[in-house]
């Protein structure tokens, strides 16, 4: 049974917490398919490689979860986020 989306957005947060060292926010997104829960987190400065420490499971409480890794700054610029979480 999927979770109510704020329950999932602010739980995975706190797991988000443990993925990057960066800045990052979790989204409610839709596509096609449906809802999905959304981790975007920046790149370190002049890097193109992923930020994510580790990721294994492609579901968290009944909703498919999507890493996103953005250029450095992104998430402050497009999100309003000026720190991690």
């Amino acid at each position: 049974m999927k979770a109510k989306a704020t329950e999932a957005i602010e739980a995975l947060r706190d797991i988000a917490i443990e993925l990057t060292d960066n800045a990052f926010i979790v989204t409610l997104e839709h596509d096609d398919g449906g809802g999905h829960l959304v981790i975007t987190s920046d790149r370190n400065e002049g890097s193109e490689e992923s930020p994510f420490k580790y990721w294994k499971d492609r579901r968290f409480m009944g909703w498919h979860v999507i890493l996103r890794h953005t250029p450095h700054g992104y998430v402050e610029v497009f999100y309003g986020e000026k720190k991690k979480g």
